[in-house]
Protein backbone atom coordinates (compact mmCIF):
# COMPACT_ATOMS: atom_id res chain seq x y z
CA UNK A 1 0.00 0.00 0.00
CA UNK A 2 2.76 2.44 0.96
CA UNK A 3 4.59 1.63 -2.27
CA UNK A 4 1.45 2.45 -4.25
CA UNK A 5 1.02 5.80 -2.53
CA UNK A 6 4.70 6.68 -3.02
CA UNK A 7 4.42 5.75 -6.68
CA UNK A 8 1.35 7.97 -7.12
CA UNK A 9 3.05 10.97 -5.57
CA UNK A 10 6.02 10.49 -7.90
CA UNK A 11 3.54 10.51 -10.78
CA UNK A 12 2.03 13.72 -9.39
CA UNK A 13 5.42 15.43 -9.30
CA UNK A 14 6.32 14.28 -12.81
CA UNK A 15 3.00 15.54 -14.20
CA UNK A 16 3.65 18.98 -12.75
CA UNK A 17 7.14 19.06 -14.25
CA UNK A 18 5.98 17.87 -17.67
CA UNK A 19 3.05 20.31 -17.77
CA UNK A 20 5.27 23.33 -17.30
CA UNK A 21 8.77 22.88 -18.68
CA UNK A 22 10.10 26.31 -17.92
CA UNK A 23 10.99 28.34 -21.03
CA UNK A 24 10.16 25.57 -23.46
CA UNK A 25 8.19 26.09 -26.65
CA UNK A 26 4.52 25.18 -26.25
CA UNK A 27 4.00 22.70 -29.07
CA UNK A 28 0.22 22.71 -28.55
CA UNK A 29 0.12 26.24 -30.00
CA UNK A 30 -1.07 25.80 -33.59
CA UNK A 31 0.58 28.74 -35.35
CA UNK A 32 1.86 26.55 -38.18
CA UNK A 33 3.83 28.61 -40.69
CA UNK A 34 3.13 31.84 -38.77
CA UNK A 35 3.33 35.05 -40.76
CA UNK A 36 4.80 35.37 -44.24
CA UNK A 37 8.55 35.76 -44.75
CA UNK A 38 8.29 39.44 -45.69
CA UNK A 39 6.14 40.35 -42.69
CA UNK A 40 6.75 41.33 -39.07
CA UNK A 41 4.58 41.07 -35.96
CA UNK A 42 4.82 44.13 -33.74
CA UNK A 43 1.82 43.86 -31.38
CA UNK A 44 -0.05 41.22 -29.40
CA UNK A 45 -3.12 41.61 -27.20
CA UNK A 46 -5.16 38.93 -25.43
CA UNK A 47 -8.93 39.19 -25.12
CA UNK A 48 -10.75 38.13 -21.92
CA UNK A 49 -11.80 34.90 -23.72
CA UNK A 50 -8.09 34.16 -24.38
CA UNK A 51 -8.38 34.79 -28.10
CA UNK A 52 -5.33 36.63 -29.42
CA UNK A 53 -5.17 39.77 -31.57
CA UNK A 54 -1.98 40.08 -33.60
CA UNK A 55 -0.94 43.11 -35.62
CA UNK A 56 2.04 44.47 -37.53
CA UNK A 57 2.89 44.35 -41.21
CA UNK A 58 2.14 41.01 -42.87
CA UNK A 59 0.09 39.47 -45.67
CA UNK A 60 -0.72 36.00 -44.38
CA UNK A 61 -0.90 33.83 -41.28
CA UNK A 62 -0.28 30.10 -41.47
CA UNK A 63 -0.73 30.26 -45.23
CA UNK A 64 -4.08 32.07 -45.09
CA UNK A 65 -4.63 35.66 -46.19
CA UNK A 66 -4.45 38.17 -43.31
CA UNK A 67 -3.58 41.81 -43.90
CA UNK A 68 -1.62 42.99 -40.87
CA UNK A 69 -4.47 42.45 -38.37
CA UNK A 70 -5.86 39.07 -37.36
CA UNK A 71 -7.46 37.24 -34.48
CA UNK A 72 -6.35 33.79 -33.37
CA UNK A 73 -8.22 31.22 -31.36
CA UNK A 74 -6.69 30.41 -27.95
CA UNK A 75 -4.79 27.51 -29.50
CA UNK A 76 -3.12 29.73 -32.12
CA UNK A 77 -5.25 28.77 -35.12
CA UNK A 78 -6.70 31.57 -37.25
CA UNK A 79 -10.16 32.78 -36.19
CA UNK A 80 -11.89 33.00 -39.57
CA UNK A 81 -14.94 34.80 -38.08
CA UNK A 82 -12.76 37.91 -37.64
CA UNK A 83 -12.73 39.77 -40.98
CA UNK A 84 -10.99 43.17 -40.90
CA UNK A 85 -10.32 43.28 -44.65
CA UNK A 86 -7.37 45.06 -46.24
CA UNK A 87 -6.33 47.12 -43.21
CA UNK A 88 -3.06 48.48 -44.64
CA UNK A 89 -3.82 48.09 -48.34
CA UNK A 90 -2.27 45.71 -50.82
CA UNK A 91 1.30 47.08 -50.38
CA UNK A 92 1.23 46.32 -46.66
CA UNK A 93 5.00 46.12 -46.17
CA UNK A 94 5.31 49.93 -46.58
CA UNK A 95 3.09 50.38 -43.52
CA UNK A 96 2.76 49.02 -39.99
CA UNK A 97 0.40 48.78 -37.04
CA UNK A 98 2.60 49.85 -34.12
CA UNK A 99 0.06 49.91 -31.28
CA UNK A 100 -2.95 47.82 -30.36
CA UNK A 101 -5.63 48.01 -27.65
CA UNK A 102 -8.52 45.68 -26.88
CA UNK A 103 -11.21 47.91 -25.36
CA UNK A 104 -13.52 46.80 -22.52
CA UNK A 105 -16.49 46.65 -24.93
CA UNK A 106 -14.58 44.22 -27.18
CA UNK A 107 -13.74 46.77 -29.86
CA UNK A 108 -10.16 47.02 -31.08
CA UNK A 109 -8.12 50.18 -31.47
CA UNK A 110 -5.05 50.19 -33.72
CA UNK A 111 -2.51 52.89 -34.46
CA UNK A 112 0.46 53.16 -36.77
CA UNK A 113 1.40 54.64 -40.11
CA UNK A 114 0.88 54.09 -43.80
CA UNK A 115 3.20 55.11 -46.58
CA UNK A 116 1.00 55.54 -49.64
CA UNK A 117 3.77 57.46 -51.38
CA UNK A 118 7.04 58.82 -49.96
CA UNK A 119 5.35 60.48 -46.96
CA UNK A 120 4.28 58.73 -43.79
CA UNK A 121 0.62 59.05 -42.90
CA UNK A 122 -0.23 58.10 -39.29
CA UNK A 123 -3.62 56.58 -38.48
CA UNK A 124 -5.80 55.61 -35.54
CA UNK A 125 -8.67 53.24 -36.39
CA UNK A 126 -11.25 51.33 -34.39
CA UNK A 127 -12.72 47.96 -35.35
CA UNK A 128 -15.77 46.14 -34.05
CA UNK A 129 -15.33 42.83 -32.24
CA UNK A 130 -16.10 40.90 -35.46
CA UNK A 131 -13.34 42.75 -37.33
CA UNK A 132 -15.53 45.16 -39.27
CA UNK A 133 -14.41 48.79 -39.44
CA UNK A 134 -16.07 51.08 -36.87
CA UNK A 135 -16.99 54.22 -38.79
CA UNK A 136 -18.38 55.93 -35.66
CA UNK A 137 -14.86 56.57 -34.33
CA UNK A 138 -13.85 60.11 -35.29
CA UNK A 139 -10.07 60.18 -34.97
CA UNK A 140 -8.10 61.08 -38.13
CA UNK A 141 -4.47 62.08 -38.47
CA UNK A 142 -2.96 64.29 -41.12
CA UNK A 143 0.22 63.49 -43.02
CA UNK A 144 3.40 63.40 -40.96
CA UNK A 145 6.25 65.50 -42.37
CA UNK A 146 9.02 63.65 -40.51
CA UNK A 147 10.72 60.45 -41.57
CA UNK A 148 9.48 58.48 -38.58
CA UNK A 149 6.08 58.22 -36.95
CA UNK A 150 4.54 56.41 -34.01
CA UNK A 151 1.17 56.15 -32.37
CA UNK A 152 0.81 54.63 -28.92
CA UNK A 153 -2.36 54.35 -26.83
CA UNK A 154 -3.42 53.42 -23.31
CA UNK A 155 -6.95 53.29 -21.92
CA UNK A 156 -8.05 54.77 -18.62
CA UNK A 157 -10.47 53.12 -16.20
CA UNK A 158 -13.22 55.52 -17.35
CA UNK A 159 -12.80 54.44 -20.98
CA UNK A 160 -11.01 57.57 -22.17
CA UNK A 161 -7.94 57.00 -24.32
CA UNK A 162 -4.56 58.69 -23.91
CA UNK A 163 -2.52 58.84 -27.10
CA UNK A 164 1.13 59.68 -27.68
CA UNK A 165 2.28 60.49 -31.20
CA UNK A 166 4.76 62.55 -33.16
CA UNK A 167 2.09 63.20 -35.78
CA UNK A 168 0.29 66.47 -36.44
CA UNK A 169 -3.34 66.23 -35.43
CA UNK A 170 -6.15 66.84 -37.88
CA UNK A 171 -8.03 70.16 -37.80
CA UNK A 172 -11.27 68.29 -37.14
CA UNK A 173 -10.46 68.56 -33.43
CA UNK A 174 -11.24 72.27 -33.73
CA UNK A 175 -7.74 73.38 -32.76
CA UNK A 176 -4.66 74.52 -34.65
CA UNK A 177 -2.18 71.86 -35.73
CA UNK A 178 -0.23 70.82 -32.65
CA UNK A 179 3.54 70.43 -32.66
CA UNK A 180 4.92 66.91 -32.90
CA UNK A 181 5.41 65.17 -29.60
CA UNK A 182 1.74 65.50 -28.65
CA UNK A 183 0.14 63.69 -25.75
CA UNK A 184 -3.61 64.05 -25.78
CA UNK A 185 -6.76 62.40 -24.51
CA UNK A 186 -9.84 61.34 -26.46
CA UNK A 187 -13.25 60.26 -25.27
CA UNK A 188 -14.73 56.92 -26.32
CA UNK A 189 -16.02 58.44 -29.59
CA UNK A 190 -12.58 59.65 -30.64
CA UNK A 191 -13.15 63.34 -29.92
CA UNK A 192 -10.45 65.43 -28.25
CA UNK A 193 -10.86 65.86 -24.49
CA UNK A 194 -9.89 69.48 -23.89
CA UNK A 195 -9.81 68.99 -20.09
CA UNK A 196 -6.50 67.11 -20.49
CA UNK A 197 -3.97 69.95 -20.62
CA UNK A 198 -0.77 68.32 -21.86
CA UNK A 199 -0.81 68.25 -25.62
CA UNK A 200 0.67 71.64 -26.60
CA UNK A 201 3.55 72.10 -24.19
CA UNK A 202 6.02 69.21 -24.55
CA UNK A 203 8.91 70.21 -26.78
CA UNK A 204 9.79 66.88 -28.38
CA UNK A 205 8.73 63.37 -29.24
CA UNK A 206 6.66 61.22 -26.90
CA UNK A 207 7.04 57.58 -27.89
CA UNK A 208 5.56 55.62 -24.99
CA UNK A 209 3.01 56.05 -22.22
CA UNK A 210 1.93 53.94 -19.26
CA UNK A 211 -1.08 54.61 -17.03
CA UNK A 212 -0.70 53.79 -13.35
CA UNK A 213 -3.53 52.46 -11.17
CA UNK A 214 -3.92 55.92 -9.63
CA UNK A 215 -4.55 57.46 -13.07
CA UNK A 216 -1.15 59.14 -13.35
CA UNK A 217 0.58 58.81 -16.72
CA UNK A 218 4.27 58.03 -17.24
CA UNK A 219 5.58 59.38 -20.55
CA UNK A 220 8.94 58.73 -22.21
CA UNK A 221 10.50 59.91 -25.43
CA UNK A 222 12.91 62.58 -26.59
CA UNK A 223 12.04 65.89 -24.91
CA UNK A 224 13.55 68.35 -22.46
CA UNK A 225 10.73 70.68 -21.34
CA UNK A 226 7.07 70.83 -20.46
CA UNK A 227 6.06 74.47 -20.47
CA UNK A 228 9.16 76.03 -18.84
CA UNK A 229 9.95 73.10 -16.57
CA UNK A 230 13.03 71.02 -17.36
CA UNK A 231 12.32 67.34 -17.87
CA UNK A 232 14.60 64.92 -19.70
CA UNK A 233 13.02 62.10 -21.70
CA UNK A 234 10.82 60.81 -18.88
CA UNK A 235 8.11 62.44 -16.78
CA UNK A 236 4.87 61.67 -15.02
CA UNK A 237 1.64 63.54 -15.58
CA UNK A 238 -1.25 63.92 -13.19
CA UNK A 239 -4.63 62.56 -14.36
CA UNK A 240 -5.50 66.01 -15.75
CA UNK A 241 -2.31 66.16 -17.86
CA UNK A 242 -0.38 68.57 -15.65
CA UNK A 243 3.19 67.73 -14.64
CA UNK A 244 3.57 65.62 -11.48
CA UNK A 245 6.30 67.42 -9.55
CA UNK A 246 6.68 64.50 -7.09
CA UNK A 247 8.24 62.30 -9.79
CA UNK A 248 12.00 62.85 -9.52
CA UNK A 249 13.27 61.08 -12.62
CA UNK A 250 15.51 63.07 -14.94
CA UNK A 251 16.15 60.39 -17.32
CA UNK A 252 18.56 59.06 -19.75
CA UNK A 253 21.61 59.78 -21.78
CA UNK A 254 21.07 61.60 -25.05
CA UNK A 255 20.42 59.48 -28.15
CA UNK A 256 19.39 56.53 -25.97
CA UNK A 257 15.85 55.33 -25.35
CA UNK A 258 13.46 53.86 -22.86
CA UNK A 259 11.50 51.39 -24.98
CA UNK A 260 9.33 49.59 -22.44
CA UNK A 261 7.69 50.19 -19.06
CA UNK A 262 6.14 47.60 -16.75
CA UNK A 263 4.34 48.40 -13.51
CA UNK A 264 4.74 46.24 -10.42
CA UNK A 265 1.94 45.56 -7.94
CA UNK A 266 3.78 47.52 -5.22
CA UNK A 267 3.82 50.67 -7.39
CA UNK A 268 7.45 50.37 -8.44
CA UNK A 269 8.35 50.72 -12.12
CA UNK A 270 10.52 48.61 -14.45
CA UNK A 271 12.07 50.54 -17.34
CA UNK A 272 14.30 49.11 -20.06
CA UNK A 273 15.72 50.12 -23.42
CA UNK A 274 19.11 51.16 -24.74
CA UNK A 275 20.16 53.78 -22.19
CA UNK A 276 23.41 53.90 -20.23
CA UNK A 277 22.60 56.73 -17.80
CA UNK A 278 19.70 57.63 -15.56
CA UNK A 279 19.45 60.62 -13.21
CA UNK A 280 23.05 61.45 -14.25
CA UNK A 281 24.24 58.07 -12.92
CA UNK A 282 25.88 55.46 -15.15
CA UNK A 283 23.55 52.46 -15.20
CA UNK A 284 22.62 49.36 -17.11
CA UNK A 285 19.67 49.49 -19.46
CA UNK A 286 17.20 47.75 -17.12
CA UNK A 287 16.20 49.56 -13.93
CA UNK A 288 13.60 49.44 -11.23
CA UNK A 289 12.37 52.82 -10.04
CA UNK A 290 10.74 53.67 -6.76
CA UNK A 291 7.30 55.25 -6.88
CA UNK A 292 8.89 58.73 -6.81
CA UNK A 293 11.07 58.01 -9.87
CA UNK A 294 14.36 57.49 -8.03
CA UNK A 295 16.48 54.41 -8.75
CA UNK A 296 15.76 51.39 -6.55
CA UNK A 297 19.27 50.29 -5.63
CA UNK A 298 18.03 46.96 -4.22
CA UNK A 299 17.29 45.76 -7.76
CA UNK A 300 20.44 43.83 -8.68
CA UNK A 301 20.15 43.69 -12.45
CA UNK A 302 23.32 43.27 -14.48
CA UNK A 303 23.80 45.51 -17.49
CA UNK A 304 22.56 44.18 -20.81
CA UNK A 305 25.22 46.29 -22.49
CA UNK A 306 25.35 46.26 -26.30
CA UNK A 307 21.77 45.00 -26.25
CA UNK A 308 18.46 46.77 -26.76
CA UNK A 309 15.32 45.86 -24.81
CA UNK A 310 12.08 46.42 -26.73
CA UNK A 311 9.48 44.69 -24.56
CA UNK A 312 8.90 43.54 -20.99
CA UNK A 313 6.25 41.83 -18.91
CA UNK A 314 5.72 40.80 -15.30
CA UNK A 315 4.64 37.23 -14.59
CA UNK A 316 2.05 36.58 -11.84
CA UNK A 317 4.88 35.27 -9.62
CA UNK A 318 6.76 38.58 -9.97
CA UNK A 319 9.46 37.37 -12.35
CA UNK A 320 10.40 39.78 -15.15
CA UNK A 321 10.68 38.76 -18.80
CA UNK A 322 12.62 40.99 -21.20
CA UNK A 323 12.71 40.75 -24.98
CA UNK A 324 14.56 42.59 -27.72
CA UNK A 325 17.89 42.42 -29.48
CA UNK A 326 19.79 40.52 -26.80
CA UNK A 327 22.87 38.30 -26.93
CA UNK A 328 24.15 37.94 -23.35
CA UNK A 329 23.20 38.63 -19.76
CA UNK A 330 26.00 38.62 -17.19
CA UNK A 331 28.19 36.88 -19.76
CA UNK A 332 25.66 34.07 -20.32
CA UNK A 333 24.11 33.55 -23.76
CA UNK A 334 20.48 34.68 -23.81
CA UNK A 335 19.31 35.12 -27.39
CA UNK A 336 16.62 37.80 -27.65
CA UNK A 337 14.77 36.86 -24.45
CA UNK A 338 15.79 36.69 -20.80
CA UNK A 339 13.97 36.20 -17.51
CA UNK A 340 14.96 37.80 -14.23
CA UNK A 341 14.00 37.00 -10.70
CA UNK A 342 12.04 39.69 -8.90
CA UNK A 343 15.28 41.06 -7.40
CA UNK A 344 16.86 41.52 -10.85
CA UNK A 345 19.18 38.51 -10.81
CA UNK A 346 19.22 36.09 -13.74
CA UNK A 347 16.65 33.30 -13.52
CA UNK A 348 18.58 30.20 -14.55
CA UNK A 349 15.47 28.02 -14.41
CA UNK A 350 14.19 29.57 -17.67
CA UNK A 351 15.50 26.95 -20.10
CA UNK A 352 15.33 28.73 -23.44
CA UNK A 353 18.06 26.74 -25.19
CA UNK A 354 19.38 28.70 -28.15
CA UNK A 355 16.51 31.21 -27.83
CA UNK A 356 15.04 33.20 -30.71
CA UNK A 357 16.82 33.46 -34.04
CA UNK A 358 16.27 37.24 -34.25
CA UNK A 359 14.89 40.08 -32.16
CA UNK A 360 11.61 40.10 -30.26
CA UNK A 361 9.26 43.09 -30.26
CA UNK A 362 6.19 42.39 -28.16
CA UNK A 363 5.03 39.99 -25.44
CA UNK A 364 1.81 39.24 -23.59
CA UNK A 365 0.61 36.82 -20.95
CA UNK A 366 -2.12 34.46 -22.10
CA UNK A 367 -3.96 33.55 -18.95
CA UNK A 368 -1.54 33.42 -16.06
CA UNK A 369 0.91 30.80 -17.24
CA UNK A 370 1.81 31.16 -20.95
CA UNK A 371 3.93 33.84 -22.66
CA UNK A 372 3.12 34.94 -26.21
CA UNK A 373 6.11 36.42 -28.04
CA UNK A 374 6.09 38.31 -31.35
CA UNK A 375 9.00 39.58 -33.39
CA UNK A 376 11.15 39.22 -36.47
CA UNK A 377 12.37 35.69 -35.71
CA UNK A 378 11.99 32.45 -37.66
CA UNK A 379 12.77 29.90 -34.93
CA UNK A 380 12.95 29.30 -31.18
CA UNK A 381 15.55 26.91 -29.79
CA UNK A 382 16.08 25.60 -33.32
CA UNK A 383 12.38 24.89 -33.91
CA UNK A 384 10.67 26.75 -36.77
CA UNK A 385 8.46 29.55 -35.46
CA UNK A 386 7.71 32.39 -37.86
CA UNK A 387 7.21 35.62 -35.94
CA UNK A 388 5.02 34.17 -33.18
CA UNK A 389 5.59 31.66 -30.39
CA UNK A 390 4.05 30.59 -27.10
CA UNK A 391 6.34 29.64 -24.23
CA UNK A 392 5.74 27.74 -21.03
CA UNK A 393 6.59 29.60 -17.84
CA UNK A 394 6.85 26.89 -15.19
CA UNK A 395 3.53 28.06 -13.80
CA UNK A 396 0.47 25.83 -14.02
CA UNK A 397 -3.08 26.78 -14.89
CA UNK A 398 -5.97 26.14 -12.54
CA UNK A 399 -7.28 23.61 -15.05
CA UNK A 400 -3.97 21.69 -15.14
CA UNK A 401 -3.75 21.58 -11.34
CA UNK A 402 -7.38 20.50 -10.99
CA UNK A 403 -7.00 17.78 -13.63
CA UNK A 404 -3.80 16.49 -12.04
CA UNK A 405 -5.34 16.37 -8.56
CA UNK A 406 -8.42 14.60 -9.90
CA UNK A 407 -6.36 11.99 -11.77
CA UNK A 408 -4.14 11.25 -8.78
CA UNK A 409 -7.13 11.15 -6.41
CA UNK A 410 -8.92 8.67 -8.66
CA UNK A 411 -5.81 6.49 -8.89
CA UNK A 412 -5.23 6.68 -5.13
CA UNK A 413 -8.85 5.74 -4.46
CA UNK A 414 -8.46 2.75 -6.78
CA UNK A 415 -5.34 1.60 -4.92
CA UNK A 416 -7.10 1.87 -1.57
CA UNK A 417 -10.12 -0.05 -2.82
CA UNK A 418 -7.94 -2.77 -4.36
CA UNK A 419 -5.87 -3.15 -1.18
CA UNK A 420 -9.03 -3.55 0.90
CA UNK A 421 -10.29 -6.46 -1.23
Amino acid sequence: MKKNITFLFLILLSIFKLSAQDGSLDNSFRCGDGIDMKGVLSCIAVQPDNKIIIAGSFGSYNGKHANSLARLNPDGSLDTTFKPGEVLGTVYYNSIISSLLVLPNGKILIGGYKRPSGTLSPFLYRYNSDGTFDGTFNSIFSAEPFNTSSVFMEIQIDGKIIVATNAILDKQFGNPYYPYGSVFRMNAKGNLDSSFNSEKDINGLVSLIKIQDDGKVIIVGSFSKKNKTDILNIARLNPDGSLDSTFNASAISENNNINTISLLSNGKIIIAGSFTQFNKINTGNVLRLNTDGTIDSSFKTDSLSNNTIYTSLIQPDGKIVLGGLITKYHGINRNNIVRLNSDGTLDNSFNMGSGFSSYTISMAMQGSYKILVAGDFSSYNGIRSMGLARLNTGLSSVEEVSTTIRRVSEALYGCIMNSSL
